[in-house]
């Protein structure tokens, strides 16, 4: 009976887990290139009847399920104009692996897919959510002079400024894009052993991807979780009665 409530208890966490993720999803249907993140859900191990003395009726037992991790989808959202000439967009088809590289606000090279930009007081070219520097192809910053005339940005990247080619977005793919670490604010860091690839895609001025959360799935999604979580809820309380009942009234004949 306690292992059941164990099981019980362990379906709980992990709806839990899940509901938590999906509200977080949900919470940002309106957030510049958000990426999606999926529960994975495994069998626990199973411990009933696999020692000594253990009954002979739990060698058949499951150990239930257990939330192991998070992963993020990098499915691409569709693009939406803002004829804002610092806004890109990254077209890469249905998959998001094509980044935008930015500094950290350690120093470090980051990448994203939150392609509205602006310019801070001294020119440079910077990210309008976290204000992260952008960088060019080389890694340096991008400094435009606001005063020098209209911007313009063509598919590869190619900043130019009064006809004067000025820079290059710092552009890259990624074969295993699921394999970045997802920092928050549509930041991602790359694994040591990662490198970045020639970028597979084009620069859309003028447009940004919308978040690749859908709202009436994810809606659909967490209505499954919850009656899961309730179901097992309801295991819970039932055991908990008739181990009650076992106790106090087969207790007393």
């Amino acid at each position: 009976m306690l292992y059941g409530l164990y099981i019980s208890a362990g379906g709980m966490k992990a709806n839990d887990y899940k509901m938590a993720v999906g509200t977080n999803n949900l919470a940002n249907v309106n957030t510049v290139g958000f990426k999606i993140d999926s529960v994975i859900v495994e069998p626990r191990p199973r411990a009933a009847g696999s020692r000594p003395g253990d009954p002979k009726e739990m060698a058949g037992l499951g150990g239930g399920v257990w939330a192991r991790r998070s992963v993020t989808s990098f499915a691409a959202g569709p693009l939406e104009a803002t004829d804002s000439p610092f806004d890109v967009a990254l077209n890469t088809g249905a998959t998001a692996d094509g980044f935008l590289s930015i500094q950290g606000k350690d120093g470090k090279q980051q990448w994203t897919r939150d392609g509205r930009l602006t310019l801070d007081p001294t020119g440079k070219l910077i990210t309008q959510t976290s204000g992260l520097t952008v960088l060019d192809s080389t890694g340096k910053p991008i400094t435009l002079d606001p005063a020098d005339g209209p911007v313009s940005i063509d598919q590869a990247g190619n900043i130019r400024q009064s006809e004067n080619e000025i820079a290059t977005l710092g552009l890259a793919s990624f074969s295993h894009p699921e394999r970045l670490v997802k920092l928050g604010a549509c930041q991602f860091a790359a694994a040591s052993d990662m490198k970045p690839e020639a970028f597979r895609g084009q620069v859309a001025q003028g447009h940004v991807e919308t978040s690749a959360a859908e709202p009436t799935s994810l809606l659909a999604q967490m209505i499954l979780v919850q009656r899961a979580y309730e179901a097992n809820a309801n295991m819970i309380r039932l055991q908990d009665t008739t181990l009650g009942r076992a106790v106090n009234d087969v207790g007393k004949i």
